[in-house]
């Protein structure tokens, strides 16, 4: 099969399968947004951004790794396995000593904290077999196993709120998710060659000097969202952190099937065509140019449907967390376009540069919620950080002109995609709508016209972007890597 051939298969299946999990994801969401409160959401995410310096940690930061020197797997699959244990379990007592006072308090984010910190060593296995799958472009089994992994910790959350355990519902969701990623990742690839092998010290020593900048790019990563929600809870308290949270995750779950089938696609994709750097480019340009014309509308029809959906599936319990989600609609943009960005510096090895942007979008992220926290509430915050993603966002798009993207194609298409979506929710807000329609009712028929006059649009503006696009992973020319 063809790289081209592979991508159209990988890009559909982690869509699907992305699409599928975030369906159980939402689900589960609704059902824990009727039992808990925003105070439970709160505890959560302040005890979730206290491990996240630590979680940093988890499997050294071999996984990329892993997936960039994929030739290399059944030689040194072992090195990678003991080298992730040996991080995951100094991870692990890192957290237990962080869990400590809290369970001499009693307090719920001890328990919390414990149930991830024991998850770290029991998921070691999980990220080899991920890789490897990704590697071999096994999409469908890598989906399946997010799906069932979703759906079990959502499941878990939902049963212990129901028991009514409030924010230690939470606690064991990590540990059976980390469990059961490991066994069915066994299931799919068997068992992990070389894992009893003895290495030299000098290649553990040579690992880590690969993936230190890995390591902490992924504790600015992790501080880009979760930091933020520490910041908030020292700063206000757990309702307004609890609702920012809620707010924040129904948008992720609603950008993740693109977001998450680009992360696990291009970056393999696009180190295979890591020897030429202009077919390199030239497939990355036009995978930018598709996000940049997709993102756009689907983050103002995102905007115009969330709060009427939240205050619909809850019937008003969180409509606190209502416009703080609109406005955070605004950052699917940003997040895509920095996400097709990272698969570009990742598959050129640049661990480096990775690192120190990243570190510039975690500790911004942390600048601007508290700035967000001193101004205002809930939806203050979602304004500030929302600004910060989308100016990081654009700077970043602006400074990969020096990794040879050709800026010329890409600005005025981001220009268009803004006016023509902005004229068309313009047109929509203008069109003659019957006053006496209830409120709810006004904003979805606001919303079909939207999507209707936005999908005019496309069809007239970026036919060829579209067109384009697909031509990078159907042509055999762009990817000649075989499965």
């Amino acid at each position: 099969m063809s790289g081209g051939s592979a991508a159209v298969k990988g890009m559909t299946w982690m869509f699907a399968g992305n699409t599928l999990t975030r369906t159980v994801g939402l689900a589960g969401q609704i059902l824990i947004g009727w039992l808990l409160v925003p105070e439970d959401f709160g505890i959560y995410a302040f005890a979730l951004s206290m491990s996240t310096a630590v979680v940093a940690l988890r499997n050294g930061g071999s996984s990329q790794v892993v997936i960039q020197r994929g030739h290399e797997y059944h030689l040194r699959a072992g090195l990678f396995l003991r080298y992730s244990l040996v991080f995951n379990l100094i991870a692990m007592v890192l957290l237990l000593g962080v869990a400590v006072p809290f369970l001499l308090r009693s307090a719920p984010a001890g328990i919390l904290i414990l149930g991830t910190a024991i998850s770290l060593p029991l998921g070691t296995p999980a990220m080899l077999y991920r890789a490897k799958l990704a590697i071999d472009r096994r999409f469908r089994e890598l989906s399946t196993i997010g799906v069932w992994s979703a759906a079990l910790w959502q499941g878990s959350v939902v049963c212990l709120a129901f028991c009514g355990l409030g924010a230690m519902s939470f606690a064991i969701a990590p540990i059976l998710q980390a469990g059961y990623e490991s066994l069915a990742g066994w299931r799919y690839v068997g068992a992990i060659p070389n894992a009893r092998q003895k290495r030299p010290r000098q290649e553990y020593v040579q690992l880590f000097s690969q993936t230190r900048w890995i390591m902490l790019s992924a504790a600015a990563v992790a501080l880009a969202t979760t930091g933020v929600y520490f910041v908030v809870g020292v700063l206000t308290d757990a309702r307004t952190v609890g609702a920012f949270f809620f707010a924040f995750q129904l948008v992720v779950a609603v950008s993740l099937p693109v977001y998450g089938a680009m992360e696990t696609v291009f970056p393999p994709l696009l180190s295979q065509l890591g020897s030429d750097s202009a077919r390199q480019i030239s497939a990355y340009s036009r995978i930018l140019r598709i996000t940049v014309v997709a993102a756009v509308p689907l983050s103002i029809a995102c905007a115009l449907a969330l709060p009427v959906s939240i205050h619909f599936v809850w019937n008003g319990k969180w409509d606190i967390a209502a416009p703080a989600a609109q406005i955070l609609a605004g950052c699917i943009p940003a997040w895509l376009l920095i996400t097709a960005g990272r698969a570009l510096i990742e598959a050129r090895g640049y661990w480096r540069t990775r690192f120190v942007i990243l570190a510039i979008y975690g500790f911004g992220a942390i600048a601007a919620a508290a700035v967000g926290a001193h101004v205002g509430g809930v939806d203050a915050i979602a304004l500030a950080v929302t600004l910060f993603y989308t100016t990081f966002a654009a700077v970043f798009l602006l400074c990969q002109a020096k990794l040879g993207l050709a800026l010329k194609r890409i600005v005025p298409l981001v220009l268009m995609s803004l006016a023509v979506n902005f004229g068309a929710l313009l047109l929509s807000f203008s069109a003659p709508i019957a006053t006496r329609l209830s409120p709810d009712l006004h904003q979805w028929l606001i919303l079909a016209l939207f999507l209707a006059i936005s999908g005019i649009g496309n069809a007239l503006f970026f036919r060829h972007a579209w067109l384009d696009a697909l031509k990078v992973v159907v042509q055999r020319t762009e990817l000649r890597a075989q499965v």
